[in-house]
């Protein structure tokens, strides 16, 4: 009876140390739109974070709610004006159940500010806010805002659907309440592309005359409509604001990659204003007919779309997390086709939630771009340098510790991971040894696996630069450096 119990004890303490270990990642998508009114212009930010993702207590019998924490910070990138600041907690409503079912819905936010014309920078942060093991997912969106003589459109919104007017909601505007579609461009097995645009300024174009919209859609790189997709709608009276809104029939569509594309014509049949936005459609009921690698291509295109250059890069950034089959596999290709297959099969492999196919790799490419932005070295981009190799290996720490200047030592950074691969506590230590190039380079880890340096804190005081090698071997600094890609030092 007593081994039978203990080895209970066993399963459980295992089971509580796989969950503690296990991340909370909050899945999230956001848009930040442009419209006009007689003010000038003004932004709509759109926000939408996935429910199933997130920790739900129960609050009595048969109520469960989740919550999450939100930072929104959308500021012009020229430094100019103040930044509009939103912080806030985003709640479920609350459910009768917790099964995955139940939670399969988008918690939607929406925020309206007016703008002057800049290029602006929009960064959310999202946390689940009832779990200590919860990492914050960032995301940020460059976008310009022209000034009003160059916005005859407004940009594209894609809408859920369209319902009568709510008072005090984000998204009612001209007697209509338009619930966005926030999903990046990306529809999963939809039955429609529905849409809404405003255009401006055709009362000063046209007076009261005549004028029309065209509107088609096209594959993502050509320019002829798609057979059945042309419409053309007359447009009267002309008026300062004007406000259209249509769907398409998406289920007849094979997966790829389109545009949508409206032109706003004159009376004299000249188009005089033109706007477009791509979107990807997956369409499994028509793909099912498909051979096994067309269909890789086309799921390929869908979820991903980089054109060869860009892929190249982003395989390359593959080297971190790859095995050694699939590295072997990689520096094999030599055809586009087999490299977009090989890069649609990499990340099915590791897809966890078949309602988001493309989610494991938007988190990796999330540290990629954040790695470049702030890692980047004189010599080599961010996600090449040790801080972008861990980042991208183990993702985002739960604590940095950047200490940049001192009279007695190096500029240094502690980063620590609550929890990593069944270890508590675990850090990493990087130190900028030639104060030139911005190369933080890694010199101690208490990850099993890594380069393990007991007298780290001898390489951080300012000495010369032979003696800040490890244990005085700049030979074998580089021989680790040379088999194991952005590592440097001894591994333990």
């Amino acid at each position: 009876m007593r081994l039978s119990f203990l080895s209970v004890l066993a399963v459980l303490f295992l089971w509580a140390a796989q969950a503690r270990a296990e991340r909370v990642v909050v899945s999230l998508y956001a848009d930040a739109l442009v419209f006009r009114d007689s003010k000038g212009p003004y932004v709509e930010i759109q926000l939408a974070v996935d429910a199933s993702n997130l920790t739900y207590r129960e609050l009595a019998p048969n109520r469960w709610k989740a919550r999450t924490h939100v930072k929104i910070r959308c500021e012009a990138r020229s430094g100019r004006g103040e930044p509009f600041v939103e912080d806030f907690y985003l709640n479920s409503p609350e459910l009768p159940d917790t099964q995955r079912t139940t939670r399969r819905f988008y918690l939607i936010q929406g925020f309206r500010f007016a703008v002057q014309p800049d290029s602006m920078r929009l960064t959310v942060e999202v946390r689940d806010a009832q779990t200590d093991s919860a990492s914050t997912t960032k995301l940020i969106r460059d976008f310009d805002v022209p000034p009003p003589d160059r916005l005859p459109f407004s940009d594209i919104v894609w809408l859920e659907s369209v319902e009568p007017a709510i008072e005090g909601d984000p998204f009612t505007k001209h007697g209509l309440r338009f619930k966005p579609y926030v999903a990046d461009d990306v529809f999963l097995d939809a039955d429609s592309l529905r849409f809404y645009v405003e255009y401006y300024d055709a009362d000063r174009l046209f007076g009261k005359g005549k004028h029309a919209l065209r509107f088609y859609l096209t594959e993502a790189q050509r320019s002829e409509p798609l057979e059945g997709t042309e419409r053309r709608t007359r447009m009267r009276p002309s008026e300062a604001i004007n406000v259209f809104h249509y769907a398409y029939d998406l289920r007849q569509l094979p997966s790829q990659t389109y545009a949508l594309h409206i032109e706003l014509i004159g009376p004299d049949g000249e188009v005089r204003h033109r706007t477009q936005r791509r979107f990807f459609a997956y369409n499994s009921v028509l793909d099912a007919r498909l051979p096994d690698e067309d269909r890789a291509l086309a799921l390929y295109d869908v979820l991903y779309g980089y054109d060869e250059k860009q892929l190249d890069v982003y395989l390359d950034a593959l080297e971190y997390i790859n095995t050694d089959e699939e590295r072997r596999m990689r520096h094999a290709l030599v055809n586009y086709d087999d490299k977009r297959k090989f890069f649609y099969h990499f990340w099915l492999k590791r897809q966890t939630d078949p309602n988001q196919p493309a989610r494991a790799w938007q988190i990796y490419r999330n540290r990629f771009d954040y790695a470049n932005r702030r890692f980047k070295a004189s010599t080599r981009p961010g996600w090449r340098t040790d801080r972008g190799r861990v980042l991208l290996t183990y993702g985002q720490p739960d604590d940095v510790q950047p200490f940049p200047t001192d009279t007695d030592k190096l500029p240094y950074e502690i980063w620590t991971y609550n929890r990593l691969r069944n270890q508590s506590g675990v850090i990493f230590v990087f130190i900028d040894r030639d104060l030139a190039t911005n190369e933080y380079r890694l010199h101690h880890s208490t990850l099993n696996g890594e380069m393990y340096n007991a007298n780290w804190r001898a390489n951080i005081m300012r000495r010369h630069d032979h003696d800040y090698s490890l244990e005085g071997s700049d030979q074998l600094y580089d021989q680790f450096k040379d088999t194991t890609p952005g590592a440097t030092g001894r591994p333990r």
